[in-house]
């Protein structure tokens, strides 16, 4: 990246900056922290205040095509595009943190390497001021506890492999869930028990959501615990899955707004094709030898 050997423009707020004239990428030390506005704090009589003034370009000159690569080594880079990760309001779910940590489509990290300096219970941590339209949207940190047994994964290339495959799969059992087992269930319960539903009800979106944040919430910690278990890792998720989905379920039939004369209809068609989609798409929560016992 061209960047000298020491010496270089560290903390660009402490440049006197016109507004135009913009520091070049060479003459930065490699580990310099931007500024994107021209704010400063001065003395005056009352306290301090905070003066600030418009600019008419970037404080780095970088050349478009890079993307905004600099070679920061806490920034991950994009494969193919080569474009820096650029996070939005929605801060570090799961699905954003599963492609950054296990690689996908960016590159390995320098920062992501796991080293023997480390301790024996490392944590990822995530942080970043998320970018808008002329408007930041807020800073964003998310810490994730790693285990051993997580670490050494992570530390070998094959196992780490392994482990990716997993987390991804695990990831698209949840999109399962919410799209084919909660989202039918809602619609029916939303649609008055219909036998024609309408699956473009967007009215779902609430308990989506909230199915969505109650899977991120134990994601890490399922993925780390399945590592050491003995038990069948999709199996747990499974389960994990239709639990979480069935709580979001049950808030919906006390909340969902369904005419008096029709609520028993819609709520027994919304349990029968919850109960239906479940066994067909997360068909390994549940015990099938079980299952064949009770039936008559």
């Amino acid at each position: 990246y061209g960047y000298p050997q020491s010496g270089g423009a560290a903390l660009l707020w402490l440049q006197p900056w016109d507004g135009q004239e913009q520091v070049q990428l060479q003459s930065c030390d490699p580990f310099f922290i931007e500024i994107c506005r021209r704010v400063r704090l001065r003395e005056a009589e009352q306290g301090l205040e905070a003066v600030f003034r418009p600019s008419q370009g970037t404080r780095v000159a970088v050349h478009k095509d890079h993307k905004g690569d600099t070679g920061d080594i806490w920034s991950p880079v994009q494969g193919i595009s080569r474009a820096v990760l650029s996070v939005g309001r929605s801060g570090f779910s799961y699905r954003l943190l599963n492609r950054v940590l296990f690689g996908g489509d960016f590159e390995n990290n320098p920062a992501l390497e796991i080293r023997d300096l480390e301790s024996d219970e490392p944590l990822l941590i995530a942080q970043v001021l998320a970018r808008g339209q002329g408007v930041t949207e807020g800073y964003h940190e998310r810490v994730i506890p790693l285990t051993l047994r997580a670490k050494r994964f992570l530390a070998l290339a094959e196992e780490r492999e392994k482990l990716a495959e997993r987390a991804q799969d695990w990831v698209n059992r949840a999109q399962t869930a919410e799209r084919r087992v909660l989202h039918p269930a809602i619609c029916s319960l939303l649609q008055g028990g219909a036998d024609d539903l309408d699956l473009r009800d967007q009215r779902t979106r609430p308990w989506l959501d909230r199915l969505d944040r109650a899977i991120d919430q134990v994601f890490f910690q399922d993925l780390w615990k399945s590592l050491e278990s003995q038990e069948d890792p999709v199996r747990d998720w499974e389960k994990r899955l239709v639990g979480l989905a069935r709580r979001e379920l049950e808030d919906a039939v006390q909340a969902c707004p369904t005419p008096l004369a029709r609520s028993p209809r819609a709520r027994a068609r919304a349990e029968l094709r919850f109960r239906g989609a479940a066994r067909k798409h997360l068909a390994q929560a549940f015990d099938q030898t079980q299952e064949k016992e009770d039936q008559p």
